[in-house]
């Protein structure tokens, strides 16, 4: 069945689209990796910004409605939350 039911949908809605999103088995989820790229490790880091990169340059281009606008924007963002000092 193609079509979704009403409550699919209001459930589709109801989920937060920061939610944890890596599937099960699939890497270390981002509070790990968040703690592992504030003591330092670049690998985790790397990870960070590879799978957060494409959601934020969505939402960027969606904001902006240019897509050079939305790509320097998303690489503004990302080196920033790279030199967030810990709490």
């Amino acid at each position: 069945m193609l079509k979704k039911t009403f409550a699919d949908q209001s459930q589709d809605a109801s989920r937060s689209p920061f939610a944890q999103t890596v599937p099960k088995g699939s890497g270390p989820l981002d509070e790990e990796l968040v703690t592992k790229a504030q003591a330092g490790d670049k690998d985790a880091l790397e990870q960070l910004v590879r799978r957060h990169q494409p959601w934020v340059f969505n939402i960027a281009v969606r904001m902006m409605w240019r897509r050079d606008l939305a790509e320097d924007a998303t690489q503004e963002i990302v080196t920033k939350a790279e030199f967030v000092p810990r709490r």
